[in-house]
């Protein structure tokens, strides 16, 4: 995907290229964890929302919690090559930002919704504009010097695990807690929209667009 638009892989980059490539890490981590932990919140609750949406039946729920689960996943396939064509383009920073705006967004729309078709849409939706797992991991790939992209991706991916592994816990206790199955789609989309503007100002991204012909033009090199 890196290398869509110039037709070949970027050039390896050492850390005086990349000034700003510790503050980059140590923000798209904090971002990655709560995102990982946001979108993790209602994995516990959403089997147990459905009968409130009209599901009843016990094939019901098997299905419709089948469904509501892989539409995401699937969009997210069918579109992440357009996303990742535009980001070669526009800057992956960008894509970064879309998809956390989509997924918050699309997370505090479940929140509100009245019937399970409603949340099948909400949930398809966020998974056509989403793709943040690949946004985030393309950023940090062009945006850390050479002999330290390995450990930038471990890192990003402990993150991802911790946020994963907390996600659940708070989501099902707050659920419980408050007996209330949608407080955990506003406050995921909450910390989902909270990470959004912390990455937007926290950030930052050196990002060379390409010419009209495909090739690099150095002179339009810009810090985000």
């Amino acid at each position: 995907m890196t290398g869509a638009a110039t037709g070949a892989p970027e050039p390896a980059q050492d850390e005086t290229a990349l000034p700003h490539w510790r503050q980059t890490l140590a923000a798209m981590l904090v971002v990655q964890v709560v995102m990982s932990m946001a979108f993790t919140f209602n994995a516990p609750v959403l089997p147990l929302f459905l009968p409130e949406l009209g599901v009843t039946t016990e094939t019901g729920l098997y299905l419709w919690s089948g469904a509501i689960a892989a539409i995401a996943s699937l969009m997210a396939a069918l579109f992440s090559p357009l996303w990742g064509r535009i980001a070669d383009r526009r800057g992956r920073k960008q894509m970064v930002l879309r998809s956390i705006l989509a997924i918050g967004l699309c997370t505090i729309a479940m929140g509100f919704v009245q019937d399970v078709w409603q949340l099948l849409g909400a949930r398809t939706i966020m998974g056509i504009f989403a793709g943040y797992s690949a946004a985030s991991l393309i950023l940090i790939s062009t945006q850390m010097p050479t002999g330290r992209l390995g450990f930038a991706l471990g890192l990003m991916s402990s993150g991802q695990l911790a946020g994963s592994l907390l996600g659940p816990v708070i989501g099902g206790a707050m659920a419980d807690l408050a007996q209330s199955y949608r407080l955990p789609f506003f406050v995921g989309g909450g910390l989902t929209l909270a990470a959004g503007a912390f990455c937007l100002l926290a950030v930052r991204e050196s990002f060379t667009p390409p010419r009209p012909d495909g090739t690099a033009d150095d002179a339009s090199l810009y810090t985000a």
